[in-house]
């Protein structure tokens, strides 16, 4: 008994799983066909027939019906007009109800056949067959009446009064199957668009957002009868409408087009055509793309569409068009990653990756062909920004850039590093070829440049600059990247020195190894104790030369060579930044200034220190970390230490700005070194928390001669003054100088009228000759000030 009981259960919840299957008019459609074949079985079982032949015909008509049924039901595709199983379903309704006593019995299972029949095809096949249906019935009750022993009217007028009841539940059963037919259509377009909005929120690729975007408009035109999906491109005033859903009978075609929607070259006409609706013209919709991804268009349309397949055509023009617009965005950051925003060129990072790639792709050890390297550097650039201003610098690397283009050509790729420094990769050539463009260069970037000089009048006048190339061949370079880039740059060096303009790694001249020897040594020579600090005294100004107290010092760097003896940072700073050496020598110098000024702090004089930050160091994330761990070991007050810095380091790089923040918020002190120089010196008094500034040695060397560098020093006194920031004059060498500036309201100086740059002990020689200075309070500025 239990185990008949788990059979049912089985059976039962396979029957439940069998009908849930499926959309909603899948459903309904079983449920008409259980409740029609259960209908027909109960009226066949329960017939009343005269004869045994009787028996027989209502046997055999029951048991076509339901093979008609169930095999429609199987084949669940829509007939459009009546076909053989129709006519079988009328020749055995109309048998069974002549074989039986009572003709109203087919009744019981009529009006489920109709509905049943009535949620395939359109209505007016629906109509047919129910007509169909209902004639054949009449036909076997005549056939029923006919007979001698079947004499009771009230059956006949019975059928036949039931025939508007079945016209009636037909006209109803359309109702449902419209409805849910309906349903299930919204369903459908629903999910195409969600598995299409889905599907691109990752794609980058517009060949991939357009691809999944026409399999969506596929399942969209299917789950709408008669719409057709045309998607229109326009490329350079050129439509392309390949991209088509739908049942289209023939191709759609465009041609040229201006700004407007392609309608003209794509009337209705050519649509009808293409949709192979010769009888009824189709009706037909332009959507435009709701946002700028250039000149795209859904077209869509066909035969009897109803409003909401237009509606599912606009979302999903939305959708491809907001994918479309989401491409065009990361294009652009990607570009805007990997190119210079001044030049136009590839970045530093973005000439990497393509070297990296061609040294991946030679992949091998030696010979002459194979990718190279140029390194292009701008002999005496900086005379032209100091002479001319940033904006003429600006002028000189654009058109620089714009003669790299010209010279290259489609032979490699251009990339500006930083500076007045490019470089180009020629990913397949040989040592010959790379050497010729490589004075084609040098031709081309030399040739004079036309800037603007003024502002106000716009005067534009010729400046030319040299350049150096140096040429390396990448074979052969297991350091990678920066092996490869220091060849060229140990090239360049030499064809600067020996001023050729052009020098290929690897035909080793005097002046090329000596600089490959140079920056050897240079690489380790923090770690031998090779680098020095010598300082500077930072005195309070006072109109009397010999009235001054030692109020700090500038911490300057010097290389103890061995062989070459004090070598002074105007001859390896360069080099260390190219290098990377520059962080090591950098972390030494802020230790030992901050340990030396800490044990003077300790000796009764509490000195500040200044300490030059390169570019490269600015531009490290470690320098915060480095700055906090040498004040930690010192035991210095950060309030102590100065750290100078130029306005152009930072004024054009946001992540620098932020880093000079940080250092600030830390308690040190900022001085912006070498003011009055810089295109942007008040601007970066306004944007950085600045403490001092060093009027640059220049306007101070022509203080006595030139009423108009007075006048700049005056200015910049005053303004200092009016935004709470100390100025310290460089480089004053004469008394006169001296006293200028102290009555002009220069709060210190600094210069070989005090002491040249002395090491540590030679220091505090000098430094015992001065009256101690009591400390003052730091005079910060914030931004906010």
């Amino acid at each position: 008994m239990a185990l008949r009981r788990d059979h049912g259960r089985v059976v039962a919840a396979a029957v439940r799983d069998w009908y849930l299957r499926g959309d909603v008019v899948d459903r309904a459609r079983r449920l008409f066909l259980l409740v029609a074949v259960g209908s027909t079985l109960l009226t066949a079982a329960l017939a009343e027939v005269d004869t045994g032949a009787g028996h027989l015909v209502v046997l055999a008509a029951g048991a076509v019906l339901l093979a008609s049924w169930t095999h429609g039901y199987l084949r669940a595709a829509p007939r459009p007009r009546l076909d053989l199983l129709d006519a079988v379903d009328a020749v055995a309704l109309a048998a069974f109800v002549a074989a039986v006593s009572e003709p109203s019995t087919v009744l019981g299972f009529l009006f489920w056949a109709v509905w049943f029949r009535s949620q395939y095809g359109s209505g007016r096949a629906a109509l047919v067959r129910c007509t169909a249906h209902v004639a054949a019935v009449a036909l076997g009750v005549a056939a029923w009446w006919v007979q001698p022993a079947n004499t009771d009217v009230s059956e006949v007028w019975g059928v036949l009064g039931a025939f508007p009841v079945v016209f009636l539940g037909l006209a109803v059963a359309r109702r449902v199957h419209t409805a849910s037919s309906r349903i299930v259509r919204d369903q459908l377009r629903e999910n195409a668009l969600s598995t299409l909005g889905d599907a691109v929120v990752g794609i980058v690729d517009r060949t991939e957002v357009v691809r999944a975007g026409m399999v969506a408009a596929q399942e969209i035109a299917a789950a709408t009868p008669g719409l057709r999906l045309a998607l229109i491109r326009v490329r350079d005033g050129v439509a392309d409408a390949d991209l088509r859903a739908g049942d289209w009978a023939a191709p759609l075609v465009c041609g040229p087009v201006g700004d407007a929607e392609p309608s003209p070259l794509l009337t209705d006409a050519a649509l009808d055509a293409g949709a192979g609706l010769t009888t009824t013209p189709g009706r037909w919709t332009w959507i435009a793309s709701p946002v700028p991804v250039g000149h795209t268009w859904l077209v869509a349309g066909g035969d009897g569409l109803a409003a909401e397949g237009l509606d599912a055509a606009s979302l999903l023009s939305n959708h491809i068009a907001l994918a479309l617009n989401r491409c065009a965005a990361h294009a652009a950051l990607v570009q805007r990653a990997d190119t210079d925003s001044l030049t136009g060129l590839a970045n530093r990072g973005a000439f990497r990756d393509a070297v990296d790639l061609a040294l991946l792709q030679d992949g091998r050890a030696g010979g002459e062909g194979g990718p190279f390297v140029l390194f292009v550097d701008l002999d005496d650039f900086k005379y032209v920004n100091d002479g001319f201003g940033h904006g003429a610098g600006d002028d000189v690397l654009t058109a620089t850039a714009d003669r790299l283009r010209e010279t290259v050509g489609t032979a490699g790729l251009c990339a500006r590093l930083g500076g007045d420094e490019f470089a180009v990769l020629l990913p397949a050539t040989t040592t010959d070829v790379a050497e010729s463009l490589a004075r084609a260069v040098v031709d081309a970037v030399t040739a004079p440049v036309a800037v603007v000089t003024g502002v106000a009048e716009m005067a534009a006048e010729e400046v030319q600059v040299g350049c150096s190339v140096g040429v390396a061949h990448c074979a052969g370079a297991t350091g990678g990247v920066d092996e490869v880039v220091q060849r060229a740059d140990v090239a360049m060096y030499s064809a600067k020195t020996g001023g050729g303009g052009v020098a290929v790694f690897g035909r080793r001249s005097a002046a090329a190894e000596a600089e490959a020897v140079l920056l050897r040594e240079l690489a380790g020579a923090t770690a031998r104790g090779q680098i020095e600090v010598h300082y500077q005294p930072v005195v309070d100004l006072a109109e009397d030369a010999d009235d001054v107290s030692c109020s700090g010092m500038e911490a300057l760097v010097r290389w103890n060579h061995p062989e070459r003896g004090l070598v002074g940072p105007q001859e390896f700073i360069t080099r260390a930044e190219r290098s990377g050496a520059i962080h090591e020598i950098g972390a030494h110098v802020l230790d030992q200034s901050c340990r030396d000024a800490a044990a003077w702090t300790a000796a009764g004089r509490p000195l500040t220190v200044h300490v030059n930050v390169s570019v490269a160091q600015l531009a490290d994330d470690r320098l915060l970390t480095v700055v906090a761990s040498c004040l930690r070991r010192s035991g210095l007050p950060p309030e102590q230490l100065v750290l100078e810095i130029t306005e152009s380091m930072v004024l054009e790089a946001p992540d620098a700005l932020r880093r000079v923040h940080d250092l600030a918020a830390t308690g040190v002190q900022i001085a912006v070194d070498d003011f009055g120089t810089g295109y942007a010196s008040l601007t970066a008094l306004r944007r950085l928390p600045v403490s001092l500034v060093k009027v640059d040695r220049s306007f101070v060397a022509g203080a006595t001669g030139n009423p108009a560098d007075l006048a700049i020093i005056e200015a910049v006194v005053q303004m200092a003054g009016r935004l709470g920031v100390e100025v310290v004059a460089e480089g004053v060498e004469e008394v006169a100088q001296a006293q200028l500036l102290a009555a002009a309201g220069a709060h210190h100086a600094q210069g070989f009228l005090y002491a040249t740059p002395l090491p540590r002990a030679a220091f505090d020689e000098w430094l015992a000759t001065r009256t101690p200075l009591a400390p003052r309070p730091v005079r910060r500025r914030t931004t906010a000030d």
